[in-house]
């Protein structure tokens, strides 16, 4: 909302709603201690927001470290992003987090089972983890098992599973 605060609806598993409940809502309620939002992502049990002050909150499922905490326990409310505080955009996939820092650098967390965090092993992280190469970053996507960066130059660049060509090349 234009006052910073974030409000969700709708199924409600593992707190993906950060009203501190896992009561599903069929009418918008106010996410606990977001209040000065200005990006918000819902991924697919866990959302984020970043904050103008450049932090990122997540809330919802944590076992793959989705909420980017340095642990795996659940997050019925929001929680601090370990480490970040020049955020300028969130976005919350299946099972994993991206953050676009000032820098035009990228940092993912979470699953990483395809390599969906970009960092270049398939090791889990439960803190955000740099992308590897990709400096200028305009937008960034986090998906089901794959990411995407757009950088200042125009340049798509994608990582992550590759079965049906999400990396816009043929399936290797």
């Amino acid at each position: 909302r234009s006052d910073g605060s974030v409000w969700c609806w709708g199924l409600n598993l593992y707190g993906a709603l950060g009203d501190g409940s896992t009561t599903s809502r069929s009418t918008p309620v106010r996410v606990v201690g977001v209040d000065r939002a200005s990006d918000v992502s819902a991924g697919g049990t866990h959302s984020c927001a970043s904050s103008d002050d450049g932090t990122v909150r997540c809330w919802g499922y944590n076992g793959n470290g989705n909420l980017g905490n340095g642990t795996t326990s659940g997050g019925l409310v929001p929680v601090l992003a370990t480490g970040l505080s020049d955020a300028t955009a969130v976005t919350a996939g299946r099972d994993s987090s991206c953050a676009r820092r000032s820098s035009g650098r990228v940092v993912c967390w979470g699953r990483n089972q395809e390599a969906q965090l970009g960092d270049g092993t398939l090791t889990q992280r439960s803190v955000p983890t740099a992308v590897a190469v990709l400096t200028s970053v305009q937008q960034v996507s986090a998906a089901g098992f794959h990411g995407c960066a757009v950088t200042s130059g125009g340049e798509l660049w994608c990582w992550g599973n590759n079965s049906f060509g999400q990396l816009g090349h043929a399936p290797v």
